[in-house]
């Protein structure tokens, strides 16, 4: 079955549209964001959607229990991105650090 995004399917989506598709799945329907990164070509992606889509692959590693990957994801984004993933990834960070009680490593990564 597949799933509709507005007004089309999500296989005839745009890398962009379906970046932004994913996004819009990964807290609801971990599954299906899943499918939606692996639809993805990489390679066609501006640097900005790039770092969107790195940001999203570290999120579903988290979600995966990739913990160790996706600190490391979310480190880099947040103190390389270019574009305003990197707060997204400070604060998912933050947020990671805070689920795993490393209290400390939180903190610290709250580079404001």
């Amino acid at each position: 079955m597949t799933t509709a995004f507005c007004c089309f399917s999500a296989e005839t989506l745009t890398n962009e549209q379906q970046l932004a598709y994913a996004d819009k799945l990964k807290d609801n329907n971990p599954t299906e964001f899943s499918q939606a990164l692996q639809n993805i070509s990489v390679e066609l992606l501006s640097p900005i959607a790039l770092e969107t889509y790195q940001y999203l692959v570290a999120y579903s590693q988290f979600q995966n229990n990739d913990t160790d990957e996706a600190i490391d994801a979310l480190d880099k984004l947040s103190s390389q991105a270019i574009s305003s993933i990197k707060y997204r990834a400070m604060i998912t960070l933050v947020d990671v650090y805070s689920l795993t009680k490393n209290w400390n490593d939180g903190i610290s990564s709250a580079r404001i």
